[in-house]
Parts: C-alpha cells; structure tokens; sequence
C-alpha cells in the first residue's frame, strides 16, 4: 500500500468509528485482525464487532480529530496521534490517544490503541462518590510528585 493509501484507510476508519458504522469499519480489517485497546484485546472479526457496536452504543457524539503529529507512515505501518471525545453517560469526556496500524493485502491486520482512561474517568465521574474513588486512584498515582 502507498503512504496515501495508508492514511485513507486510517481516516476511514475513524470517519467509520464516529458514524458509528460497523460494517464500514470491519471492512477495513482483515477477517483475523486484533485489536489491542485499554478495554482488552480483540481478535477476530466477531469479537471486533462486539467492541465496535459497545462503542457506538456507549459513546455518543464521538469526535476523533487529527493533532500533533498526524499520521506517520513506514513501511505497512501508520501512527496516528488523535483527540478524542464523546459523551458516555451524559458527561462528556476528551482524552489524547495514539494507534498503530499494521496492515496486509490493503487491510488491517493489527491496531493499537493508547490513551489516558484515567483522564477519560475524572471527566465522566458522575456523583460523589465516582468522584471520590477517581481523585483517590489519582492521588495515588501522583504521590511525591507535587
């Protein structure tokens, strides 16, 4: 695949995610693809799917934008750094994430996903004492450091 090829198929599938169409995106992966993310590992198409519909019935008004460096290509391998946002449970949330993609025969065949769930978390806790349990797992983390 070219270099363009790559980033057409990486906004396709994010262009695929926010619409919230499934079989969009699935025909962008091989039919063994894995998908590694903070939610677990998917392998196959089958449990893909299940991950992706979780998705579009999870977070509404899902916005994934472009930032930093982009997207880099080498070889069959793209990175993208990307925001990204929604709305789960009514609170709305915007983290930073990066993904890897590796591709064969024009689809992808692995993809990596990292972002701060974290952050995802203190933005969407909902009630005192989500709240609480959230500052708390931060303060532990961040202990010495201030």
């Amino acid at each position: 695949m070219s270099e363009e090829q790559i980033k057409g198929a990486i906004r396709g599938l994010l262009k695929s995610l926010m619409a919230g169409d499934v079989t969009k995106a699935l025909s962008l992966m091989t039919e063994n693809a894995v998908w590694v993310t903070p939610q677990g590992t998917f392998k196959g198409a089958s449990a893909i799917k299940s991950y992706l519909t979780w998705i579009s019935q999870v977070v509404k008004d899902y916005k994934i934008t472009e930032t930093g460096i982009g997207i880099i290509v080498q070889g069959n391998t793209g990175v993208i750094e990307h925001n990204l946002a929604g709305t789960t449970d009514g609170m709305k949330w915007e983290v930073l994430g990066m993904c890897i993609y590796e591709f064969k025969n024009d689809k992808i065949e692995n993809l990596r996903t990292v972002y701060d769930r974290l952050a995802q978390a203190k933005q969407a806790a909902k009630g005192v004492i989500a709240k609480r349990a959230v500052t708390s797992v931060v303060n532990a983390t961040e202990k010495g450091l201030h």
